[in-house]
């Protein structure tokens, strides 16, 4: 109907001045219509993988994922299930954040988040489809999780910490890989056959002696994949698209992603209000032995990045102080903080307080 009004529209005089019509726009304003986007966001390949390149130690990964995203986008094959993947691997090594960086990239928004760990139970099946007619809550009119695919289909969807929800909704899972459709208790059916699904678990992260081999899709590389039976059916584990076991970070990799947060930091704090001599004692804490230093005293591999930026910000504020004790004839220079860090800045007034406190004592 919408082509035909258009395609009147464009030949009868009485209209006036028109836009002129081709497939591009057609198709462009039905989507508005169905999915209430304005415009499907364009995938740049290039801005994709420079966007990966931030992510330290998974390179191999991120390469061949930004090979699968490209040629999902080229629309090669029909789109009747959703595209899915599996990031396995040790706690703070990137996979949560690969899923952020996939989102923005592709999509332009943030991901759908589901904690899996809240779904702990099988009666927490009816927090994703809804309760049962005649149950509690089954005339309620709480928005679902995934509601929000009837009016944006292109979403990417985070299935975080996956081995921690209950059987029953993890099998809740199965149709929505292989047939792309989930329906509620309601008989309404959810459409995922245009979005990205991905989980993440870090089980089998330890388990070395159990292993299924898989490669990437180039045949360069070959990973030795954990045997997840214990968490998930294998049924399951073997409906993902793709599977990849992320990398432990290294040292090596630790000390980069430390000077990575570093060099973040004081740009940050550079922006910030704060002072000539303060900004001249940052620029002099980014040195080599600033960075080998915080990474032999903070890298524990259990725990991969995660302790970089705490380590950062408490060196920075650090600096922060012992500048402050040095300058403390100029008190307005208390304005330390970027903006938004509100906390960090009350951290430091306490212990400038202590500082001083110390100081009276003695």
């Amino acid at each position: 109907m919408l082509v035909l009004l258009m395609m009147e529209m464009q030949t009868d005089e009485s209209y006036g001045d028109m836009i002129k019509l081709d497939e591009k726009l057609v198709e462009d304003t039905a989507f508005r219509l169905i999915s209430g986007n304005s415009s499907v966001k364009e995938f740049d390949a290039d801005a994709f993988r420079q966007a990966f390149s931030a992510l330290r130690g998974q390179q191999d990964i991120m390469d061949d994922i930004t090979r699968v995203i490209t040629l999902y986008d080229m629309h090669i094959r029909p789109r009747i299930r959703p595209l899915t993947f599996l990031f396995a691997g040790p706690s703070g090594v990137g996979k949560t954040e690969a899923v952020k960086i996939i989102a923005r990239e592709y999509t332009g928004e943030k991901p759908i988040v589901l904690n899996m760990a809240e779904y702990h139970s099988s009666a927490s099946i009816n927090r994703i489809i809804g309760a049962p007619a005649g149950y509690a809550g089954s005339d309620s009119n709480r928005e679902l999780p995934f509601d929000i695919l009837d009016t944006n289909p292109y979403q990417v969807i985070l299935l975080d910490e996956f081995e921690k929800c209950d059987r029953s909704v993890q099998r809740l899972f199965l149709s929505v890989f292989e047939e792309g459709i989930m329906q509620t208790n309601l008989g309404k059916e959810i459409d995922f056959s245009k979005s990205i699904i991905i989980a993440t678990t870090n089980a089998g992260s330890s388990n070395s002696s159990k292993s299924i081999g898989f490669g990437f899709g180039d045949n360069k590389g070959r990973q030795t994949f954990p045997d997840l039976s214990d968490c998930f059916d294998m049924e399951l584990v073997n409906r993902f698209t793709h599977k990849y076991l992320f990398n432990s970070i290294s040292k090596d990799v630790y000390r980069e992603i430390i000077k990575d947060c570093l060099i973040a930091e004081i740009a940050g704090m550079r922006q910030g209000k704060i002072g000539k001599d303060l900004k001249k004692l940052l620029d002099r804490a980014l040195t080599e032995e600033t960075v080998m230093s915080l990474c032999e005293s903070t890298y524990d591999p259990k725990f991969g990045a995660r302790p970089a930026r705490a380590a950062v910000t408490d060196y920075i504020d650090e600096i922060i102080i012992s500048g402050l004790d040095q300058l403390s004839g100029k008190k307005r220079i208390i304005k330390a903080e970027p903006s938004g860090k509100r906390q960090s800045a009350k951290r430091v007034k306490l212990k400038m307080l202590e500082t001083e406190r110390e100081k009276g004592v003695s």
